[in-house]
């Protein structure tokens, strides 16, 4: 009895011609892929500089319309007038050349690439004008004269200073407000003495007169 094999077996074939078909369409497709850079190109000045004389510093950059990228290995020439043509240099950056060529002040630089075909006018520029550095004069400083010399003021001599002395009294140093109020309490105490004896003997002369009944109060023995 055969035993029929398992669908995945049967399925292996076919995997296999997706894969090669894959890889063959990969194949067919690379040079379209490489070619796609092709097409129209366009150029642009990237700096013009006056050197020495006649001599211009010339970069300029070449780029695919398409897709912008630099157009790498280019033929670019650079020509004056009916001079002979200069071949710019590739520089580091994709798309860009660069060179010296003769070119006078108010001359126009044309500029050629074969492929892509396109070119560029580009007016020289003038002549740096040269600017003289100013002359510089010395002028010699103004003598400075010396001011006089000052002679220092004279020595101020302070006055002696004068000591108050406080001289006591010649009544043993009391005040005279101490002395006023002894002097005060002496005539209160002597008015009260003549005040005492007037009473005294008007006591007495009670005594001495009659009373009603003709009889006075007889002195003492």
């Amino acid at each position: 009895m055969t035993v029929p094999a398992p669908p995945r077996a049967r399925r292996a074939p076919a995997a296999l011609v997706a894969v090669l078909a894959a890889v063959a369409l990969a194949l067919g497709l690379a040079p379209t892929v490489a070619g796609a850079h092709g097409g129209d190109g366009e150029m642009t000045l990237v700096s013009a500089t006056r050197g020495a004389g006649d001599e211009v510093d010339l970069t300029v950059e070449l780029i695919y319309v398409e897709d912008g990228h630099g157009v790498p290995d280019a033929t670019v020439t650079a020509v004056v007038g009916d001079s002979a043509a200069v071949t710019l240099a590739a520089t580091a950056a994709e798309g860009q050349y660069q060179g010296v060529v003769e070119a006078p002040a108010g001359s126009t630089i044309r500029v050629t690439s074969v492929e892509p075909v396109t070119t560029l006018e580009v007016p020289a520029p003038v002549a740096a004008a040269t600017t003289e550095a100013p002359t510089t004069s010395t002028t010699e400083a103004p003598t400075t004269t010396a001011a006089p010399t000052t002679e220092p003021a004279p020595t101020t001599t302070e006055a002696p200073t004068t000591d108050v002395v406080v001289e006591d009294d010649d009544d043993g140093g009391l005040s005279t407000g101490v002395l006023v109020a002894i002097g005060a309490g002496v005539v209160v105490i002597a008015g009260l003495g003549i005040w005492a004896a007037l009473n005294l003997g008007k006591g007495r002369e009670d005594e001495d007169e009659p009373d009603a009944t003709g009889t006075g109060t007889p002195p003492p023995t």
